[in-house]
């Protein structure tokens, strides 16, 4: 199942408004909203390589996105 526009741009709406987090300039991407997606619906591990935001798609998993 591909992750569609609308879920994209609630993952940013969030991720732009969640208080908690201390972005500094930290941009979240495509991908990153994809894996946490898809390691939601699949109840999986996410498996990145050092410096592609494995910390963002932890916090997107956890996110309440549930569309």
């Amino acid at each position: 199942m591909a992750i569609t526009k609308e879920t994209l741009d609630k993952a940013r709406a969030w991720f732009a408004a969640a208080p908690s987090l201390v972005l500094d300039g930290i941009e979240l991407r495509d991908y990153q909203v994809e894996a946490g997606w898809q390691s939601y619906l699949h109840d999986s591990l996410v498996v990145l390589p050092t410096g592609l935001g494995k910390t963002i798609v932890a916090l997107l998993h956890s996110c309440p996105l549930r569309v």
